[in-house]
């Protein structure tokens, strides 16, 4: 049996990814407070992972936060045919390709970033570079340098653009802006996926029309958003489902700020302010930081760069004017400045905290919402399939999704079952059996985002048979092999050697019986033989059965023996008196060969004329003919075979001197009643011979009707 699995990411290629899963902020990095509520104190997002990078040893780096890979040397080196260097837009997509042509590394799956993984490398304590102290890259542009005679900027591209720029991310200070795409020159940081099981996930960026082969419309790399992406929750409050973040329904409750008015106005925020009816209270709500308000941002959007499907009210209608949001990150270059937003174009850059900007709330702790999904993995054995996933702790149950691969149709066609708390389920498929896989966790409150999905195909491939069961049977000098029928075998093969000759299955000597389950053979008296027998297929043989052997007893012929005499010693005339037997012809004139009996004392008797042994006192027990004939195959007080007698052999035991009954009193217990023989009625085989000891005549009688037996040997 050979199993195919393949592990898809939610976000790649998958069916499933329609059935969106949910993104996780990281925090900002910033841990320094400037002010109470702000984002170092709150430090609010998942934490980064430890240690952030891993160098893999080949030229590469793995963020063990987003799971992506990373060129190590982030200068955009000339790699062979590929020219790096700055350069615009397409050709940065151009150089990407090339990379790929070349096995960059070794490998052949780079991609260009999305703004979103572009992104998840900055860290906003740090300023030239805005990179993780201690990271592991090198050559990594930033600051300003001179070109053709100017003094220019230059940051990184994205693969997320629009008609005509394309975003970037400089990485002196961390901060989003857009290029031109043809006239802009810029470096590029190639990334590939690395593994499968994730820290974080990141979303996609909501760009979905595709401008140039590889960019971010065309890969689409990422969670897919949520239906519906955000959730009114009638209490002034509005549910980004994608992260779980909770933002106030009234985007300019506010006006404009300051930055340490903005944290004041943020942090004192309570129910009954600004339309809240949610019950909450000081201190819960917060500024968002700079990777919370960016994940409201749709890359497709302008004025505002918000999803089409936003429930926001009383975004300000800034009519040419700018719209900024404060964030509540410091920048760490001059921290009398802080980051904002600007949501027109989502482009992110620092004013002084002076400035006045617009506010927005969130609250609920992201590293916590929503419920965290579980990893699903897969074992088979045959075509026994083991789906299993790791606990959740906040869960209280789990739902496993299902569906055939050559039947899925879209979203509809996905069927689940509620598995409670069990944390496994197996099942037996089929040969060819094809499945999307996937698992969500949920409790009282929320269910989680999927796992990520498994396609598992079944594929058995044929094996030999088993091997069959042999049975042997000897009577006399018949032999006769049976062995069970084995499924899936076309065929079975006897072998069989002399057992002064057999040293192992090589000494066998084999017979093809075809499709034949049975053997029979008459052979001779001491013929000593080793036999097994072999199942086989298009796959080959099976093992041996179990290896038998037999020995042929041809059994001693029954020795011819004297008829005894009747008992009768008696002669009558025809009134019926007894008269002197001398001459008259009769059967009391004659005495031959007299009844003779040995009582052997253990329940037997000998008849010392004929050399029978009879049962000496039947078991007073009536059966049917067969029934008869079963009960004295089976009797064996001293280890010997009895059979039931023929008809002549009992009616030699008639004494035909007495009556009721007519036997010898050396049996004892004798019914004057029928005793069966095992001879049939060759005219009608329904019907049996008997014998009645009342009288000791002879007939015969239907063989479903019941008589005794006195048994031989």
């Amino acid at each position: 049996m050979r199993l195919v699995v393949l592990l898809v990411v939610l976000f790649l290629l998958s069916p499933l990814t329609l059935l969106a899963a949910s993104a996780e902020v990281p925090v900002t990095g910033q841990t320094t407070s400037y002010a109470i509520g702000d984002d170092g104190y709150l430090q609010a997002g998942v934490a980064t992972a430890d240690p952030r990078f891993t160098e893999i040893g080949d030229g590469t780096v793995a963020d063990n936060l987003t799971g992506l890979v990373w060129s190590q040397n982030a200068s955009t080196l000339t790699v062979s045919t590929c020219t790096g260097g700055l350069m615009t837009w397409q050709e940065s997509l151009d150089y990407v390709a090339c990379l790929n042509s070349e096995s960059y590394l070794g490998y052949s799956d780079w991609v260009l970033p999305n703004i979103n993984e572009l992104g998840s490398l900055v860290d906003f304590s740090q300023n030239d570079p805005a990179l993780s102290a201690g990271h592991p890259f090198t050559g990594v542009h930033f600051g300003s340098i001179e070109y053709s005679g100017y003094l220019m900027w230059p940051t990184y591209w994205s693969s997320s653009s629009d008609a005509s720029s394309a975003k970037t991310i400089g990485f002196d200070a961390g901060d989003v802006d857009g290029n031109d795409k043809d006239y802009g020159l810029n470096y590029v940081w190639p990334v590939r996926r690395g593994q499968s099981s994730l820290a974080i996930v990141l979303p996609k960026t909501g760009q979905t029309f595709s401008y140039a082969p590889g960019d971010d419309g065309d890969l689409q790399r990422g969670a897919a958003w949520p239906s519906p992406r955000f959730t009114d929750n009638n209490n002034g409050t509005v549910t980004d489902n994608l992260t779980g973040l909770i933002w106030l329904k009234n985007a300019d409750c506010f006006n404009l700020q300051t930055w340490n008015s903005a944290l004041t106005s943020a942090n004192s925020l309570a129910n009954a302010d600004c339309g809240l009816s949610d019950g909450s209270v000081a201190g819960d709500w917060r500024l968002p930081n700079i990777r919370e308000l960016g994940s409201l941002v749709d890359s497709t959007q302008s004025n505002p760069a918000l999803p089409v499907e936003h429930l926001f009210a009383d975004v300000p209608d800034t009519q040419g004017a700018q719209l900024f949001y404060w964030t509540s990150n410091t920048f760490a270059g001059n921290t009398d400045k802080a980051w904002f937003n600007y949501l027109d174009l989502n482009v992110t850059w620092m004013f002084d905290k002076t400035s006045d900007l617009y506010v927005w709330p969130v609250r609920g702790e992201q590293s916590t919402l929503p419920l965290k999904a579980p990893m699903l993995s897969t074992t088979t054995n045959g075509v026994d399939l083991t789906v299993s996933w790791t606990s959740i702790p906040e869960a209280t149950g789990y739902e496993l999704y299902y569906v055939p691969v050559a039947s899925y149709t879209g979203p509809e066609s996905v069927r689940s079952i509620d598995l409670g708390a069990s944390t496994t389920f197996s099942y037996t498929l089929w040969d060819g059996a094809s499945f999307y896989l996937a698992v969500k966790a949920y409790n009282d409150q929320e269910s989680s985002s999927y796992s990520n999905v498994e396609v598992v195909t079944i594929e058995v491939v044929p094996v030999p048979p088993t091997a069959p069961e042999l049975s042997i049977t000897t009577t006399g000098l018949n032999l006769s092999l049976s062995w069970a029928a084995v499924p899936d075998a076309t065929g079975y093969i006897m072998s069989y050697a002399p057992s002064s000759s057999y040293t192992g299955p090589e000494s066998f000597i084999t017979k093809d019986m075809g499709g034949e389950t049975t053997f029979a053979a008459v052979l001779w008296d001491g013929a000593d033989f080793t036999v097994a027998v072999q199942a086989y297929n298009e796959q080959g043989n099976s093992g041996y059965s179990d290896i038998g052997h037999f020995v042929i007893q041809e059994p001693s012929p029954i020795s011819s023996y004297n008829l005894p005499e009747t008992g009768q010693t008696s002669c009558y005339d025809t009134a019926g008196t007894v008269i002197n037997c001398a001459g008259t012809g009769q059967d009391g004139e004659f005495n031959i060969n007299p009844m003779s009996f040995t009582n052997n004392g253990n329940g037997t008797v000998t008849d010392n004329v004929t050399g029978l042994i009879w049962q000496q006192s039947d078991d007073e027990q009536t059966r049917t003919w067969q029934a008869a004939i079963d009960y004295c195959s089976s009797y064996s007080p001293d280890g010997s075979s009895w059979r039931l007698p023929s008809v002549s052999e009992l009616q030699t035991i008639v004494d035909a001197g007495t009556y009721s009954p007519a036997i010898n009193a050396v049996f004892t217990g004798t019914n004057e009643s029928v005793y069966w023989s095992s001879t049939s009625l060759a005219s009608n085989p329904d019907y049996a011979w008997y014998v009645v000891f009342s009288y000791g005549y002879v007939k015969y009688y239907n063989n479903t009707n019941n008589g005794y037996a006195r048994c031989v040997r």
